[in-house]
């Protein structure tokens, strides 16, 4: 009887070559359509040809890498941060207000009989507040075609005096732009088309994709709940509301977080006193945003 062969033991390959593919993050402008949505931060992946899900590494500038083992990165909440413009972003050397004014000498045939309060309102309530003081009330037509021949004026306003980007914007906004967790939206009361018209003409237009507006508000923290809502919508299940942070120069901004359940973080650009901002205690508050931009890598990791 012959012996049975022994066959050599099947062959393994050690060296598999796996492909992974990184997708560049894409930033969809400000005011998109409703139906459309980016998913913030996300990576695309290769799976190896027996099916199995490979895991990619997640890197931004100043964070730790780090693995996820068998589940896709768009599982993972986000830290929201919603951002006041004026005084906080940019200074626009009054460019609305004198296109207020203007326009209201156009409706009115007169100058204003009341001072114009802008810091921290809504464009919504500032108008509400003018209209009120001549003895009538807003309507939503007067309301509309007050607000377009506004911003024309404020166009024009801005071409003739450059608005101006404050100090550590330029530095912060990219490295957050980057960050694989972090959602970049707007609190403000400028009405969308004027927030629009502002960070156009500053180049900031690209870093946000959601917020919340003053055009049907007249209350701030009614703006803030704009905006909670808007990122829910825009993020999904990828949306904490735990995880929020506002940032502003006014105790508005600090009143309107809070309302929300949000975290806040006042700024010392927009003309308010150290002291003012301190009594409404927000979470932190720094001279401008170089010292803002320390406290959110703190934060962000």
């Amino acid at each position: 009887m012959l012996p049975t062969p022994i066959r050599p033991p099947a062959q393994t390959s050690t060296n598999r070559r796996v492909v992974v593919a990184f997708a560049p993050r894409i930033r969809q402008p400000l005011f998109l359509p409703a139906c459309i949505s980016r998913d913030a931060g996300s990576f695309e992946r290769a799976e190896q040809r027996s099916g199995t899900l490979l895991s990619c590494l997640m890197g931004s500038l100043g964070r730790r890498k780090k693995e996820n083992m068998g589940s896709a990165t768009n599982s993972e909440t986000l830290t929201t941060l919603l951002f006041d413009i004026d005084g906080t972003l940019l200074i626009s050397q009054r460019a609305g207000g004198r296109a207020i004014d203007t326009v209201f000498e156009q409706v009115f045939g007169r100058r204003r009989s009341i001072e114009l309060r802008l810091h921290g309102r809504t464009d919504r309530g500032i108008l509400t507040e003018l209209f009120n003081a001549e003895g009538r009330e807003l309507t939503d037509a007067e309301f509309a075609a007050f607000i377009d021949s506004y911003l024309r004026e404020l166009d024009q306003n801005l071409h003739q005096q450059p608005a101006t980007v404050l100090p550590g914007v330029t530095q912060l906004l990219p490295w957050l732009a980057e960050h694989p967790q972090v959602a970049l939206g707007l609190l403000t009361g400028n009405v969308r088309q004027g927030a629009q018209t502002k960070l156009r003409h500053t180049g900031l237009e690209h870093f946000f994709a959601f917020g919340g507006f003053g055009d049907a508000h007249a209350h701030r923290d009614d703006v803030a709940r704009e905006a909670a809502h808007a990122a829910q919508s825009h993020l999904q299940h990828r949306f904490c509301p735990q995880s929020v942070v506002v940032i502003g120069d006014t105790v508005h901004d600090i009143t309107c977080g809070k309302a929300i359940g949000a975290k806040t973080l006042a700024v010392l650009t927009g003309g308010a006193q150290r002291e003012e901002l301190a009594a409404a205690q927000p979470d932190w508050i720094c001279t401008d945003l170089r010292q803002g931009f320390s406290i959110l890598q703190h934060l962000l990791g």
